[in-house]
């Protein structure tokens, strides 16, 4: 009696030139656990009241969201210039941002405003020319050049570093300003990074405007906002790059047989 092979699931998105791979299935589990998955909300009330009150009734919540697509994404968000409270959104992401760390950004507000007003708004990360993004420089006043400049200008101030930087820019236009941390950036190739992603975004277009079709539609009906191919690439990046990609595909998997 032969017994079947069951064969391997075959591999449907790529990132970092091999760097993580993603069956369709599988991209799909972990952006859904990422927005949508929940766990417990613990609610161990602090607060002494007589019992004949309803002071401590629980609140209505029993869960809460277990990643940070409701306080980061969904946070309200003008593409035309940056505030303050654009630079505290990135607190969803980075509780080590401290104040210091804010006041500089703050400070720079009108650099980082002049940058958004030489790119038309409707500017791609995908659409800027791949040598654009190379350690060589583009020429002074096209879109690239001013990408780049926003990113000297926070990377320039004192304890503002990689994940910082991105994050703040990366929310004001998702389309536009690539997102990375340390280790993701790394596992794209370091300082190669922007051209990788470009050829990532390029190479696999139609994958990426399934996906981002695909989420559009979850997301308008669970009360979400759109992602982006930026955004969708470095979820799935950083689930592989920092072991949670078991986590988000089973939270994944719970949303969507709910």
């Amino acid at each position: 009696m032969v017994c079947a092979v069951e064969s391997a699931p075959t591999t449907w998105l790529t990132l970092g030139r091999g760097a993580a791979t993603y069956t369709q299935a599988e991209a799909e589990a972990v952006l859904a656990g990422f927005a949508f998955g929940t766990t417990q909300l613990v609610w161990p009330s602090n607060f002494s009241a007589p019992t004949d009150n309803r002071l401590s009734t629980p609140p209505r919540a029993a869960v809460r969201s277990k990643w940070s697509y409701r306080i980061y994404d969904c946070a309200p968000n003008s593409p035309h210039g940056f505030g303050v409270n654009d630079l505290l959104v990135i607190a969803a992401l980075d509780p080590g941002a401290g104040a210091a760390k804010y006041l500089a950004m703050e400070a720079i507000l009108p650099d980082l405003n002049d940058v958004l007003a030489h790119i038309d708004v409707d500017q791609t990360f995908w659409k800027l020319p791949r040598d654009h993004l190379g350690s060589s420089l583009p020429p002074a006043g096209t879109p690239a050049w001013w990408l780049w400049r926003a990113w000297a200008l926070l990377m320039g101030l004192e304890n503002i570093g990689v994940a910082v930087a991105y994050k703040t820019l990366h929310h004001k236009r998702p389309w536009l300003f690539p997102i990375f941390d340390n280790g993701t950036m790394a596992k794209m190739g370091g300082a190669g990074a922007w051209q990788v992603l470009h050829d990532d975004l390029t190479g696999q277009a139609g994958r990426f405007t399934y996906l981002e079709q695909w989420f559009a539609t979850q997301a308008t009906s669970r009360g979400g906002v759109h992602l982006t191919r930026l955004r969708i690439h470095d979820i799935l990046l950083w689930a592989d790059t920092w072991r949670e990609r078991r986590p988000l595909t089973e939270a994944g998997h719970e949303v969507l047989e709910s």
